[in-house]
């Protein structure tokens, strides 16, 4: 749907901001510490081949291809806070309607699965993010859905940390958040320009959320037997607004589909 909000090159970088930084929590690591500064983060590679194709009409030179990569970070669980460790990119675009506004388009998300110990009657269970839907772009602050995917012996093929139907929603923001208690404001970091890539500029920023929740888990088990309860359990979940934190470092350019090589 093409949505007049979508004014300017601005707003549409900040597509890509979420969806990377979100996505930046698939590659949390089973290590308990987090590093929230990020001073020597090196700089990745930007590769455009996941930019979406534009539908019929677009303007070619007004549209963009957008890429971030989530380099660093934490997130907190309840108590127990764990480090981003592996790189997250993610590539979208930004189809321009001359008159009309601008339609954010998802391209891809390259990652590595990681796995985690579920505990006694789980065990080990390979772990990715995936998208759910629901992008709001309000400028640099964006709302976005997501579901966590659990796979391995005993969960099945359903097993899931929110859904399509009912996404985790992430208010991330590069100011200052509003959680209810007892998390406290933290503030984000402006996406500034840094340097330069052929083509486009290099951006860092830090987006934040502090104040939202995380269901329990459905769909999981296998044979009729139900394993929800112990992965809520090994996990901590479900997780009240207010007990959880997300911190995502990252990089991001957006180049004109006229400019792709």
């Amino acid at each position: 749907m093409i949505s007049s909000r979508f004014r300017t090159c601005r707003r549409s970088f900040a597509a890509a901001v979420a969806l990377g930084t979100a996505v930046g929590a698939a590659a949390l690591s089973a290590a308990p510490a987090a590093q929230a500064a990020r001073a020597d983060d090196p700089v990745p590679d930007f590769d455009w081949s996941d930019c979406p194709e534009l539908p019929p009409g677009a303007n070619v030179p007004g549209s963009i291809c957008l890429q971030t990569t989530a380099t660093s970070g934490s997130f907190t669980l309840g108590g127990a806070e764990h480090a981003i460790t592996r790189p997250i990119t993610v590539t979208a675009g930004s189809a321009s309607f001359l008159g009309e506004g601008f339609q954010d388009l998802f391209g891809a998300v390259r990652s590595e699965d990681f796995t985690v110990d579920l505990g006694p009657g789980i065990g080990t269970a390979s772990v990715s993010l995936q998208y759910a839907g629901g992008l709001v772009l309000r400028g640099f602050d964006t709302t976005i859905g997501l579901k966590v995917k659990l796979s391995g012996a005993g969960l099945g093929d359903q097993c899931t940390i929110g859904s399509d139907a009912a996404p985790i929603l992430l208010n991330l923001t590069t100011g200052t958040t509003a959680p209810p208690p007892p998390n406290q404001p933290i503030s984000g970091e402006p996406f500034t320009i840094i340097g330069s890539i052929p083509n486009a500029a290099l951006r860092k920023g830090t987006q934040v959320d502090n104040a939202f929740a995380l269901p329990g888990a459905t769909g999981c088990g296998t044979g009729g037997q139900s394993a929800d309860a112990a992965v809520n359990a090994a996990v901590g979940l479900p997780s009240a607004a207010g007990r959880n934190t997300v911190i995502f470092h990252e990089y991001g350019a957006a180049i004109s589909y006229s400019k792709l090589p």
